[in-house]
């Protein structure tokens, strides 16, 4: 985890307040040793209102400079924090039921605490959710399609093709300077399948003062990207940060899974005139399974020019 991760929750103290000292303490059970070879300020709980307003105040300190703490704790903090919100805790609250997982307080409990209690229970099934919501929450994708027409079948990725797609593309990765270090992890979602491609990017450098001394740290940030291939439509969608990057996994996954890196080579272009001749015909959901209403509510400009000029027109219905 990089030493500039801002937690949203857990650096409020009404949050902390709201988690109770005995919650927050059973997460600090299972990092005991890392916390004490950091050397932290952690404090330490006793009983009495004042004690545990002292004990909070003091875990706000730290929790607001979070570079120092324990690698594995930071990463359950962040995951905690991002699941942190209404949406997920109503599903999460879902998740603890089905998975048989008693909620302490349970009458209100505060989205923190739903989060971090399923994370106590069983770290295995929050992990999937975190992972899931991660996943859903992706807006950005390039539709790549196959002169094949799908459905086409598809069998569960093997250990093999995943280490191979993974091969394919390290040469690529380390000529554009992102590092050879390449991890797919495949999971089935909803009849599709999606791959999570966790790779390095170009280094970073940021200037830093630790004990009255600049220093500038030098390291490779990490991504996830994501393709996904739906068997139905016999095509792939990604969500990735260059043309480069998204061309490369497609090429990739088209080699290890259909033979040849050219399979997907057609790519879906979607053209703005159809809403300019006829708006009403090009939002009509008519005929989309779980679709009442399309409104077009973001415009964006670009002009270019010397200063690559972008105008946006917002609205919660443009088209009116």
């Amino acid at each position: 985890m990089a030493t500039t991760v801002m937690f949203r929750q857990f650096t409020h103290l009404n949050v902390l307040k709201a988690c109770g000292v005995a919650l927050l303490e059973r997460l600090f059970d299972r990092f005991r040793a890392g916390i004490a070879a950091a050397k932290l300020p952690f404090p330490t709980p006793s009983t009495g209102e004042k004690a545990e307003g002292e004990y909070f105040r003091a875990l706000l300190q730290v929790f607001r400079e979070p570079g120092d703490l324990p690698e594995d704790l930071c990463d359950v903090l962040y995951q905690v924090d991002a699941l942190s919100s209404a949406e997920s805790a109503d599903r999460l609250t879902a998740v603890a039921e089905a998975n048989e997982i008693p909620l302490q307080n349970s009458d209100d409990p505060t989205e923190t605490e739903v989060a971090l209690q399923i994370w106590l229970a069983k770290p295995a099934v929050f992990k999937q959710e975190y992972d899931s919501q991660k996943l859903l929450n992706l807006r950005t994708f390039t539709k790549f399609l196959s002169d094949e027409r799908g459905p086409k079948a598809f069998k569960a990725p093997s250990a093999k093709q995943v280490a191979l797609m993974a091969d394919n593309l390290r040469s690529w990765f380390k000529k554009f300077h992102r590092g050879e270090d390449i991890w797919i992890t495949p999971s089935e979602m909803n009849g599709e399948w999606w791959f999570v491609i966790d790779h390095g990017e170009r280094i970073t450098r940021t200037g830093t003062i630790e004990n009255r001394q600049r220093m500038v740290r030098r390291y490779r940030p990490d991504k996830d990207d994501v393709l996904v291939y739906d068997p139905k439509a016999n095509a792939v969608r990604i969500c990735a940060g260059t043309t480069g990057v998204k061309r490369q996994f497609r090429d990739a996954f088209g080699t290890v899974f259909f033979g040849t890196k050219k399979y997907f080579e057609k790519e879906e272009v979607f053209r703005f005139e159809p809403v300019c001749e006829d708006p009403d015909k090009a939002l009509d959901p008519e005929g989309l399974k779980g679709i009442e209403e399309i409104r077009l509510v973001e415009i964006r400009y670009f002009s270019g020019g010397k200063f690559n000029e972008i105008v946006t027109r917002r609205a919660s219905d443009v088209v009116a």
